[in-house]
């Protein structure tokens, strides 16, 4: 999808593949997919490589980075902002969702029931 020519473009909200694995995404496929948000789905000890996180810090459009777990295995700065990590403890039992506008101009991710939630217009 990305060689020779690209046919995905820019996307908004990425759900990073495999945990956050770092066999799973490949330098070359998120620059090109330049996602605005991420979404990690990784566990405390299951993915969220540091080379990955470091990664999608450094894309210029990422806005926000979300981990459902933090990394318990890596130091804190191998980690998002903690602001955007759903479970700072193992055990965890927050969840990350995401709601889009009717229209599609905008959408919503929050941390948890009534968490802290931020807003981000669509391309």
């Amino acid at each position: 999808l990305v060689c020779p020519v690209d046919q995905i473009g820019p996307i908004d909200l990425f759900q990073v593949t495999h945990h956050g694995a770092a066999n799973s995404n490949h330098p070359t496929f998120l620059r090109t997919i330049a996602p605005t948000v991420a979404v990690m789905n990784n566990g405390p000890r299951k993915g969220g490589d540091a080379s990955v996180v470091a990664l999608l810090k450094s894309l210029p459009t990422v806005r926000a980075l979300y981990q459902l777990h933090k990394n318990a295995a890596t130091p804190a700065d191998s980690n998002t902002s903690p602001a955007l990590i759903a479970n700072a403890e193992p055990a965890g039992g927050q969840f990350i969702h995401v709601s889009v506008t009717p229209d599609g101009a905008r959408f919503d991710v929050e941390i948890g029931t009534g968490g802290k939630s931020a807003s981000f217009d669509s391309r």
